[in-house]
């Protein structure tokens, strides 16, 4: 397995501009379900394996289920007790069946299950759909019949069934649709669960096969790991839902690798993504504090809630914060703040991005901190200081004191994720959710008398949130988003005892630009059994914004439920030019009489993302801020280094294929970063693979532009040749860059958008110095530099430049002397786009490495400063004379790489010291090598120093070469402490040695 920490350390348009952003890269589809009635809320229980792996046996399994019951997480939801592993013999028995080892199961598995049966709890066992299982114990592979059928004989309800051993040849979704057709065909109501890893993507087909499927490889106890089963799982909350989720595997709480905090954050999560909560851990021996997460009622309610939504992230700005919102089935929101970062943070969210309606009277709701079990409100948003690797989570609801509880709730609708959910109430109303778990808004309507009504000309409904009772004529209708609910308690009414349902609904941009107009639709529909009368629409934007409508906003009647009841006014709403980033909301009013003397008053909130102005000229992606919500698989998304470990700037120099990028993003699958470029810009280039600090890696790179897809490189390997992306982006308005696994998992998917960025026009595919390509050239920098050494050229040197097509115009002024600058101008064939380029040309006497730009460099800790040790030290290197000091020169560490361009510079020679920097203890271990090597030749091998090895002077001929590459390699005790410096590294003109500046205590040697 690749674990990269190893290798290297709202309202309505938030919604569907988030979730469509993250779902551009799902193929979702309402494909129908398993559908054994099982499994309905994500699976409570047991399983012995991560604390007790293959020692498990009758005692273990009848204690934890008692242990289960008298600790009250029964009462808490729990009920699976599981069995895993090496619960068998290692052979069959002579009619082919599975025997339990009666070492561990004395009396047989039958007599296990029946004492879990008569705690009122369910017990489930392990298999495999290989040859073997993982501890080499009989597969099930061609045995699934006979399997299933002992499994049924002794009571089992719940099955993992794992991917280990010899598949001989057959096909993984065929292995395990063969156990699936097996169970049922006992009979007996078995829960599937697919330990796949993650293997072919199970959450595109699981469904149809299992009730539940691994997304991940196996969990282990650390907040890293945890950490890595969270980023992947989160991305996939279109898949889950009632009687199929996704699994990121057990819960480790209890077994010792986390602190209290972080066991909290991760029971947490689990329970907000709808994740199976299948505890780890020795619950004989847990003490209280553990036993009181599991059995936080509050929180498994959560996971628990019978809609079954999984929480999707509605907040994700790269930061390392998280806003995670779950809808429940009796109107609340769950919502949760995760800080995955070193360090407290300040977490807040607007209630209307949580979709909760804007408040005319500027009302509070009721906000319940789950795990202080303490009642607050709130009335615009929710703010809250989250520790380091922590969660606040809430449960938000209108605070009116007629809340009812999501128990009881139950489907009796499912129209290709379309669904009603009902709950009868002791007075004759009925509580109603209309769910929507379609990657598009959708309309739902509900006919009150498929929910059990009797036939009456009116429905009464009152909204859950804003209390507002509205009178329907035959179906209760609403406009919902996706992975979204909304809820009404609906109870039969008499004419004109309320006002007619009126809604407003939007159709509009996900963003509008500073300065920019665009047009918003409103539609006003009446949903009523009479007709309006006297309508008057306002549209309510924020301060500073301009909105004009494009018809009359008064109507005198919209005409009741049926046909032309529905009447739309456009507006053109203009943001101003300081708007601020971020999202801004806009509020429809309307007032209307309802008949009767009844008021009415409908009101509905649409929000839209005010985007940062983008550059006006060529630019670095990496230069520019991410629009949107931003998910990476590991760690933050970096900008102009590789994604590194988990920490924000803990990242090295871009590298694919031993080539060195100076900008682009780092970033790991499943990553998505998007951009606001507002048609700007002409092209997309990047080049893209995978970078050289993992290994077995397989990614896929695709660029979407508005939600098209644009760009698909298929599955690109480690190792594998670097690629070049170039896309026409000038109709594009939102830039969005994703990164899937190919395939093989994602443990090793570090990904790099090398050298990306946004062309008005390409104009010039190169530029030559001296008839050498110019490395630096980027398309991008306006001014580059060239420094010479004196005596080492005396003419100005010949700058050529290769026009991207024969149209382009070419303008070179030369400089006169040296020092001097020569300007290049470009103009494309029709005039529209000028760009220019300066090349600085600069002697000096003396030229240090540092003080010169790499193509290429990689360190094996830290990162490579110049002028500084690997760890931001003055260099300071052993001698003869004792620890000198060095102004100059490079710090860095074992391995390491750096290369320079040196074609045409007239460099005579290099020279410079090297050895262990003195920044550690002498009694430290380290021992490197250091080698200097040119257009593949080595030129010097200093063989192996420790750190009481005094530094060694080099003095290399390099005159003619065109690279100049700088290895520091482990010398075989392995790379802790090998802290290397490169002092006083410099070029000099001929083979006269300079003069080497250097310091002992404070005074020149």
């Amino acid at each position: 397995m690749n674990n990269p920490w190893f290798q290297k350390p709202l309202a309505t348009l938030l919604f569907l501009f988030a979730l469509g952003i993250g779902l551009l890269g799902f193929n979702h589809s309402q494909a129908h379900a398993l559908d054994n009635g099982l499994a309905e809320t994500p699976p409570m229980g047991w399983n012995g394996w991560n604390a007790f792996s293959c020692n498990v046996d009758a005692d273990l399994v009848k204690e934890t289920a008692k242990k289960i019951v008298e600790s009250g997480m029964k009462e808490a939801g729990y009920q699976y007790v599981n069995i895993d592993d090496c619960w068998m013999l290692d052979h069959r028995d002579e009619n082919g069946n599975l025997i339990p080892n009666p070492e561990k199961f004395p009396n047989g598995m039958k007599e296990v299950a029946d004492y879990v049966h008569s705690l009122g709890l369910k017990i489930g066992i392990y298999a495999s759909a290989g040859t073997t299982t993982c501890a080499n114990y009989p597969g099930s592979l061609n045995h699934e019949k006979q399997d299933a059928q002992s499994f049924a004989e002794w009571g089992i309800d719940y099955l993992k069934y794992d991917n280990c051993g010899d598949p001989l040849d057959q096909a993984l979704q065929e292995r395990y649709s063969k156990m699936r057709d097996a169970l049922a065909d006992t009979g007996r109501d078995i829960v599937f669960s697919m330990s796949v890893g993650g293997s072919e993507d199970p959450w595109e087909w699981g469904k149809q096969v299992g009730n539940l499927w691994r997304t991940t490889g196996d969990i282990s106890d650390s907040y890293v790991r945890m950490l890595v089963h969270f980023l992947k799982n989160v991305e996939l909350y279109p898949y889950a839902g009632p009687g199929y989720w996704n699994d990121p595997d057990m819960l480790e709480i209890g077994n010792g690798g986390k602190n209290l905090e972080e066991y909290r954050t991760e029971f947490s999560l689990w329970s907000v993504m709808a994740a199976p909560l299948l505890s780890g851990t020795d619950l004989l021996n847990a003490p209280q504090e553990i036993l009181d997460i599991y059995a936080n009622r509050e929180v498994t309610a959560v996971n628990q809630d019978p809609i079954g939504i999984q929480g999707h992230p509605i907040k994700q700005l790269n930061d390392g914060n998280f806003v995670l919102l779950k809808p429940m089935a009796n109107g609340d929101k769950a919502v949760l703040f995760f800080n995955s970062t070193d360090n407290a943070s300040t977490i807040e969210i607007s209630l209307s991005q949580l979709g909760i309606p804007a408040s005319a009277d500027n009302k509070t709701y009721t906000v319940r901190d789950l795990w202080a079990h303490e009642t607050a409100t709130a009335t615009e948003k929710i703010s809250a200081s989250v520790p380091s690797h922590g969660i606040m989570m809430y449960r938000i609801s209108p605070g009116r004191g007629n809340e009812v509880s999501s128990d009881g709730f139950k489907r009796i609708i499912n129209h290709d994720g379309k669904e009603i959910w009902v709950k009868s109430l002791s007075d004759g109303s009925k509580m109603i959710t209309l769910v929507n778990r379609t990657t598009a808004a959708a309309t739902i309507s509900a006919e009150p008398e498929k929910l059990g009504f009797k036939h009456a000309s009116v429905y009464l409904a009152e909204d859950y949130w804003t209390g507002q009772i509205m009178s329907y004529a035959g179906k209760i209708v609403s406009d919902i988003e996706p992975f979204s609910a909304v809820t009404y308690r609906v109870t039969r009414g008499t004419p004109n005892e309320a006002p007619a349902a009126v809604r407003i609904s939007f159709d509009g941009p996900s963003f509008i630009a500073p300065g920019e107009t665009k047009t918003i639709v409103t539609t006003m529909t009446n949903d009523g059994r009479v007709a309006v009368h006297n309508l008057d629409l306002n549209l309510n934007v924020p301060e500073g914004w301009t909105v004009i409508p494009g018809s009359d906003t008064t109507f005198q009647t919209i005409p009741p439920n049926g046909k032309n009841n529905s009447v739309k006014v456009s507006w053109k709403v203009t943001a101003p030019q300081d708007a601020g980033a971020g999202w801004s909301h806009l509020t429809a009013d309307a007032g209307f009489d309802s008949g009767g003397g009844i008021q009415g008053h409908a009101r509905s909130g649409f929000s839209v993302q005010v985007p940062s102005a983008p550059p006006t000229e060529d630019t670095f992606l990496s230069d520019m801020p991410f629009f949107g919500n931003v998910s990476n698989g590991w760690g933050p998304a970096e900008r102009d280094t590789s994604v590194g470990g988990s920490g924000e700037g803990d990242g090295n120099m871009i590298t694919l294929n031993g080539t060195g990028y100076e900008k682009g993003l780092g970033v790991h699958a499943y990553s998505k970063v998007s951009f606001y470029i507002g048609k700007n810009f002409s092209r997309f280039i990047s080049d893209i693979g995978l970078d050289g600090e993992t290994q077995g890696g397989s990614v896929v790179f695709q660029v979407w532009g508005d939600g098209e897809k644009l760009y698909d490189s298929g599955v690109i390997k480690d190792n594998a040749d670097s690629r070049h992306v170039n896309v026409d982006v000038s109709d594009v308005d939102v830039l969005m860059l994703e990164v899937k696994d190919g395939g093989v998992g994602n443990g090793a998917d570090h990904a790099d958008w090398a050298g990306a960025k946004l062309l008005k026009e390409v104009l010039v595919d190169d530029i030559k110095i001296n008839g050498e390509s110019f490395s630096s050239f980027d398309h991008v920098t306006n001014d580059y530099y060239m420094t010479f050494l004196e005596g080492t050229i005396s003419d100005v040197p010949a700058v050529e430049v290769v026009p991207a097509n024969n149209d382009v115009k070419v303008d070179i002024s030369p400089a006169e002397q040296l020092p001097g600058t020569t300007v290049i101008t470009v103009t494309s064939g029709d005039g529209s786009v000028t760009k220019t380029y300066k090349i600085h040309f600069n002697i000096t006497s003396q030229l240090y490495l540092s003080d010169l730009p790499w193509i290429y460099a990689t360190t094996g800790w830290g990162t490579i400063h110049r002028d500084a040790s690997v760890e931001g030290n003055p260099i300071k290197l052993l001698t003869d004379s004792g620890v000198v000091a060095y102004d100059k020169g490079i710090g860095t560490h074992a391995n390491s790489e750096i290369i320079y361009d040196i074609a045409g510079r007239g460099y005579g020679r290099f020279q410079g010291y090297v050895g262990l920097d003195q920044e550690k203890n002498m009694s430290d271990v380290g021992s490197v090598d250091f080698q200097v090597w040119a257009d593949g030749e080595k030129l010097f091998d200093s063989g192996t120093m420790k750190r009481d090895t005094p530094a060694k002077f080099v003095d290399v001929d390099v005159s003619g070469r065109k690279q100049l590459k700088l290895v520091v390699t482990d010398a075989g005790d392995g790379i802790g402490n090998d802290h290397a410096d490169w002092a006083d590294a410099q070029f000099i003109a001929d083979n006269t040695a300079p003069e080497i500046h250097t310091e002992m205590n404070g005074k020149d040697l």
